[in-house]
């Protein structure tokens, strides 16, 4: 009994892959059928464009669920190859989709197509070969064909599971990311946020250039003008000489305060003193949306605190704005060599990182670090945002957290 179990397992599998063979080979033949319509619809004012792009749409969605099963059974998962859905929120264009079409990923679907299409019928007519030829044998008159009868099926029922087995391998090799793939698409991203972060420090020099020159500078100006004004003043007319000083005073105010804003914006001062838990602790409170708050991370270095700072600070934002939500949960931990940050919140869905969005400044922020940003927003929520940045701690102190399922608004 001790290796029946496994024995069986693999028989019961091996008959539900067989089964999942059949109706994704039939899948995979409708689906090389409406492309191939949709082919030679394309010459008809372009017709065939809206045919192939729901077709192939429905290609990735199946080769998607085949990664899955070819990952459950080989033990691993398979990862998708990034450019597996290129274009498919690009504007109808024929030949702007045509050049889609060219990339390897997509070459790669097709032939998975036609080698699962194939490999269903091969499967079907050998098991149809097997059972004729069992049937016959034990359906004959003659007792002596009965047992070799049921012994043939033996060998099909054991083979199913290897085969499968095979199936999921040819189903890695065709459907996932190779190794190179994903490097130089690693290469690529980083080389991208690099730029990205370049050009943004620069507009960020840039503003605080013109906010010191047009604010702060403009202000030290006048007040030296208005006590040189007061001197002059000084000894003809105290009183005068009061009230110039008294203004004097009021714009460096203000200027401290503009001056203060400025800095703010590159590095607030919550940051500076308290330390990354804190300072989000204080973006929850000063959220319209109540936030349940589960904070528990270690001091960092100050670049990535700065980044997660900013970036929880623009998804509160947009929880805020534009989500329409009653209620939010914000969590941030620091495990396996990375901090880890989520916002969740019951708003209706629908959030995008569209190029220059506030999600795409966050994702631009965050792979300068080699990080990485998710984001799950179906229409009619909820919107889930998780964030995760590689980095050690820069202390071995950890901040007190904020307790589990506290909530504040």
């Amino acid at each position: 009994m001790g290796h029946d179990g496994p024995v069986l397992w693999r028989i019961g599998t091996g008959l539900a892959g067989i089964g999942r063979l059949v109706l994704s080979g039939v899948a995979a033949a409708l689906l090389l059928v409406l492309l191939l319509i949709g082919v030679v619809l394309l010459p008809v004012l372009g017709l065939g464009v809206p045919v192939l792009r729901g077709t192939r749409e429905l290609v990735g969605r199946l080769a998607g669920a085949e990664r899955r099963w070819a990952g459950t059974m080989l033990g691993t998962g398979i990862d998708e190859p990034p450019d597996a859905d290129p274009g498919i929120d690009e504007p109808p264009s024929r030949h702007r989709f045509l050049r889609t079409q060219r990339r390897r990923t997509f070459r790669r679907q097709l032939g998975w197509l036609a080698w699962e299409t194939v490999a269903a019928v091969t499967v079907v007519l050998l098991v149809c070969v097997v059972l004729m030829s069992a049937s016959l044998m034990v359906g004959s008159a003659a007792p002596v064909l009965l047992l070799p009868g049921y012994a043939l099926l033996v060998p099909p029922l054991l083979a199913m599971h290897p085969i499968c087995l095979l199936l999921a391998g040819m189903s890695r090799r065709l459907l996932g990311a190779r190794p190179d793939e994903l490097l130089a698409h690693r290469v690529a991203e980083l080389a991208r946020s690099r730029t990205e972060t370049v050009e943004a420090q620069d507009a960020l020099i840039r503003r605080v250039e013109r906010d010191l020159h047009d604010g702060t500078q403009a202000h030290v100006v006048a007040t030296g003008m208005t006590i040189g004004l007061a001197r002059s003043v000084l000894r003809a007319d105290p009183a005068r000489a009061d009230e110039l000083l008294a203004e004097a005073e009021r714009t460096l105010t203000q200027a401290l305060q503009e001056l203060r804003t400025t800095v703010r914006g590159i590095r607030p001062p919550v940051l500076a003193e308290r330390g990354l838990a804190d300072a989000v602790r204080a973006l929850c409170l000063r959220s319209r949306v109540p936030v349940e708050q589960h904070v528990d991370v270690p001091a960092l270095a100050p670049t990535v605190e700065t980044a997660v700072y900013f970036a929880l600070a623009e998804a509160l934002t947009n929880v805020n704005r534009h989500s329409g939500a009653e209620h939010a949960r914000l969590t941030l931990c620091h495990s396996d060599g990375a901090v880890h940050a989520g916002l969740v919140d019951d708003g209706t869905g629908g959030a995008a990182a569209t190029p220059g969005g506030g999600l795409d400044g966050i994702r631009t922020r965050l792979g300068a670090l080699d990080g990485r940003v998710e984001i799950t927003s179906p229409g009619g929520g909820p919107t889930e945002i998780r964030m995760e940045v590689p980095c050690e701690p820069s202390s071995p102190r950890i901040s007190p957290s904020s307790g589990t399922g506290s909530s504040v608004s």
